[in-house]
């Protein structure tokens, strides 16, 4: 993908490919999948296994960014119902999917996030903004509230009740991140060195994915996790300053996108780790295993790379 000129994708055959593909990886694990570990979000495909939430990441990004560039050409950007209404349905509808056949909250967070990303970018009216924050807010309570009064909050409602005092049952709801807590008081100043950790011995369920950070401190200390913490903040200023640096705005709001990909998968990652937030199963860029989710982050990289290229090149023929 760092090969490939990014602009190639910024057409409407290519947009209805990556809204097609975005609506049909749900709709793929519903008749394919099969569950593992109480959620049905996978498929195999060729003998391999493969998480298809992990590209509706990348297919929305692309989506959303060409769908903007074209409406931004036409001089559309102010007309509610393209702007807002049709852009914002349509990420809901994919959303909604995603949780109700996948039940993957964290994927249609994330999904969702980077979508608002996007069109916050795209240079809507503020008034604008000022609704879909008022809207958002208003049904994330709603739901919240509507669910714990009914009894209907599940083992989402048993995750924030444990988040907020781990230690009172911590054989049991609160295991995982007690054991988290745990690893990563005792990686004290420079850990127990590569590969000496002792949490991730069956200790720590999921030690290799959604608690790597947990590791990460534990065998490098919190001088090693402060230099992850501070590499990750300079990857993210990259790619702020290519969608800075980019000259169409298509490649813009692509870094964009991914700005907001890689920002919420490294903080809800490493918040989780540290009881900052309730659990719930979010990889680790770089560091946590899976073979999508690594394929999907070097994709996007790739991406990147091509913009980076793209974009240098054009300067310097100026």
């Amino acid at each position: 993908f760092a090969s490939i000129d990014y602009r190639i994708f910024d057409n409407k055959f290519f947009r209805s490919v990556f809204l097609l593909g975005a609506l049909a990886s749900p709709i793929l694990v519903y008749f394919l999948g099969y569950e593992s570990n109480f959620a049905k979000r996978w498929i195999m495909i060729g003998g391999f296994s493969v998480q298809p939430s992990e590209f509706v990441k990348v297919f929305m990004i692309l989506y959303l960014s060409s769908y903007y560039s074209k409406i931004i050409k036409e001089g559309e950007i102010d007309n509610f119902k393209k702007s807002v209404f049709f852009p914002v349905a349509t990420v809901l509808a994919i959303s909604g999917l995603i949780f109700k056949i996948e039940n993957h909250f964290s994927s249609a967070m994330v999904i969702s996030f980077i979508s608002l990303g996007i069109i916050f970018a795209s240079g809507i009216k503020f008034r604008y903004i000022i609704y879909l924050a008022f809207f958002a807010l208003a049904g994330i309570y709603a739901l919240f509230n509507l669910k714990f009064k009914t009894g209907q909050a599940g083992f989402r409602g048993s995750r924030v009740k444990t988040f907020l005092d781990p230690w009172s049952d911590p054989q049991g709801k609160g295991y995982q991140i007690t054991q988290s807590l745990i690893a990563i008081g005792s990686g004290g100043w420079f850990g127990k060195g590569i590969g000496q950790s002792i949490q991730k011995k069956k200790y720590l369920p999921y030690a290799q994915n959604d608690f790597i950070f947990a590791i990460i401190v534990e065998e490098i200390g919190l001088v090693g996790a402060v230099a992850v913490i501070i590499a990750f903040f300079l990857l993210i200023f990259l790619i702020w300053r290519i969608a800075m640096n980019s000259k169409d705005i298509f490649g813009k709001l692509i870094a964009v996108g991914f700005t907001a990909f890689f920002t919420i998968q490294i903080f809800v990652n490493i918040a989780v780790a540290i009881g900052l937030i309730p659990v719930t199963g979010m990889s680790l860029p770089f560091f946590s295993s899976g073979g999508t989710s690594i394929m999907v982050t070097y994709l996007a990289i790739g991406i990147l790379i091509s913009i980076s290229r793209v974009n240098n090149s054009i300067e310097e023929k100026k």
